[in-house]
């Protein structure tokens, strides 16, 4: 630690002298020219009036060590914002009041009661359906709790325009994390948005595709499976761009093939007749020369042409029946 250079004589600071340059010693001062460490020495013990020495060469660092060496001008510390100045009050800020938790909706997240009466209770709910027991569903079904996924499956029993409302807007939210909830919002809204679900389902399949989470293929799929179990034909046309953007892809995804072959299937239109055999030659042109993909190419090839003629003769079928 240096001592403060601004106190005694002249010779007292000359005693300092040879403190100063063992503390430059250690800065690496010592490693310089002597003339030049000599006249850093002496400017930092000037006689009254004495003008400062100037070193001839400029590209020397002396300047940065000098300023590690200039003893610290000591100002006292500024008052702590903590301590208030006598005389004066501090406002206190109010503490921000907790939201206040509903109790019925609380209880479904309490571990310490059993898993099955939760969703026993969860069940009588959606058998209820009135406005309380909407409520309750879809707060729980809002919260990212553990049985989130069960109010939104019971809000899928209840005709309601809030539930409707409701699972409009968690379609709304395709790039949510929770990928199981929203596939079963889909589900869900399969069932209680009536004539306009195959659209608004439309709608999640083709936005879905611009996630990069990995979930994409998840959350079409969702979207397939309730298509065909709803059985309309104006979910054919969705299905068919669903085919067409699988086969742009550089990697085809025959499982989610698989899905709307199976879709096509329930729903029974020969509309897409044309669509399943487009598919099959489009894979037969695509086989891989590997035996253990190319046989697996060759199964997906059966499945569509196969459903393609069972389409053809229910079609037909359907055309001889007489009418009553």
């Amino acid at each position: 630690m240096l001592l403060p250079l601004d106190c005694g004589s002249y010779f007292q600071k000359t005693f300092l002298l040879k403190v100063t340059a063992g503390r430059c010693c250690k800065l690496g001062v010592a490693a310089r020219p002597r003339f030049r460490q000599k006249v850093f020495l002496q400017n930092q013990f000037l006689r009254p009036g004495q003008r400062r020495n100037r070193l001839r060469h400029r590209s020397c660092r002396f300047h940065q060590v000098r300023s590690r060496l200039r003893p610290l001008a000591f100002s006292p510390s500024p008052p702590s914002a903590a301590t208030p100045e006598p005389g004066l009050t501090v406002p206190v800020p109010d503490p921000v009041a907790e939201p206040a938790v509903d109790p019925a909706v609380a209880r479904f997240a309490d571990v310490q009661i059993p898993l099955e009466k939760r969703e026993a209770e969860i069940s009588a709910l959606a058998a209820r359906g009135d406005a309380e027991a909407i409520r309750i569903l879809t707060t729980l079904a809002s919260q990212d709790v553990y049985l989130n996924r069960a109010a939104v499956e019971a809000l899928g029993t209840i005709r309601d325009p809030a539930v409707a409302t409701f699972l409009r807007s968690k379609l709304g939210d395709v790039n949510t994390h929770d990928v199981t909830l929203l596939c079963e919002c889909i589900r869900s809204a399969g069932k209680v948005l009536g004539d306009e679900a195959v659209v608004a389902i439309g709608d999640v399949m083709r936005a879905a595709r611009n996630r990069d989470d990995g979930h994409a293929v998840a959350v079409r799929a969702a979207c397939i499976r309730t298509m065909g179990e709803l059985r309309r034909v104006e979910a054919v046309p969705l299905l068919q761009d669903e085919l067409d953007h699988l086969c742009a892809q550089k990697r085809l995804d025959l499982a989610h093939g698989s899905e709307i072959v199976k879709a096509y299937s329930l729903i029974g239109d020969a509309r897409a007749v044309n669509s399943l055999n487009q598919y099959a030659d489009f894979l037969d042109q695509n086989k891989p020369s590997q035996p253990e993909p190319r046989a697996y190419f060759e199964e997906k090839i059966k499945e569509a042409r196969d459903t393609a003629r069972q389409l053809t003769q229910e079609t037909r079928e359907a055309l001889d029946a007489p009418r009553t």
